[in-house]
């Protein structure tokens, strides 16, 4: 990873490593971001399970469960706590969410992470029926806290994993056209490939700091996405200009 950010003469080898090997590298950065991610998730979750356990006790007055569908005053109650928190079981889109944390509908619940909503159906964490009041002690984070760190992590990396991948396939494109327009020559796109793989580590390491900061201070950057796709590109461009200068001393 180290050498990934800081050490451009690095990449001249990874041009003739093999692709399953940076793949391998790939996935172990995935696996860090979605740890980081699930530590995110977890504190986010259980912070707003005590915030809607607060709410539920003094706004609700009917709230009844029955195995796997949600009905919160006769399914004609909709409302924004501190914008989140939206509770609507009428079974109508919502179509306006406000950027709330937690969503509960009439058969499932989303929770808010990096600017999208992971959604689960109620049926996965509760059957039975249920009252106001035996919900209200639902809403201890430690009776899911297990689920919710192993669905969470396997959320995060399966996402991040695939939204990365188009990500340095895209990157691995620019840089195969480069390498033909500044070197004039044909190269396999498996090695322009190995290239960005590589590129993405300084990225992935801002993603994750991006990630906690968010979470834990409620900072946000506009247009971070479109940050971290150029990155990679700068990263990709660098290296390449580096490889084709080095052939042309040689030759």
């Amino acid at each position: 990873m180290y050498r990934s950010i800081t050490d451009f003469d690095y990449y001249k080898q990874l041009v003739d490593s093999k692709t399953s090997k940076c793949f391998v590298y790939f996935f172990i950065l995935i696996l860090i971001y979605a740890i980081i991610g699930t530590i995110s998730m977890t504190y986010s979750t259980n912070k707003s399970m005590d915030q809607i356990k607060r709410f539920v006790e003094a706004e609700i007055n009917e709230l009844d469960y029955n195995d796997g569908t949600l009905s919160v005053n006769a399914d004609t109650y909709k409302s924004y706590y501190n914008d989140q928190v939206i509770i609507d079981t009428s079974g109508n889109e919502i179509k306006e969410t406000k950027g709330a944390k937690a969503i509960f509908e009439k058969e499932k619940f989303s929770i808010l992470v990096q600017n999208q909503y992971i959604s689960f159906p109620y049926k996965v964490f509760l059957s039975g029926n249920y009252n106001k009041e035996n919900i209200i002690n639902l809403f201890e984070f430690k009776n899911y806290a297990v689920m919710i760190i192993i669905i969470s992590m396997i959320a995060m990396y399966i996402s991040f994993g695939i939204s990365t991948i188009l990500d340095i396939l895209v990157v691995a494109l620019i840089g195969y056209i480069l390498f033909r327009i500044v070197g004039n020559t044909r190269i396999e796109y498996k090695k322009s490939l190995n290239i960005s793989i590589h590129a993405v580590t300084l990225p992935v390491i801002l993603a994750m700091i991006y990630l906690l900061l968010n979470t834990f201070t409620g900072f946000e950057v506009k247009y971070f996405s479109t940050m971290y796709t150029s990155i990679s590109t700068i990263y990709v461009t660098t290296a390449v200009i580096l490889i084709k200068m080095e052939e042309k001393n040689n030759s």
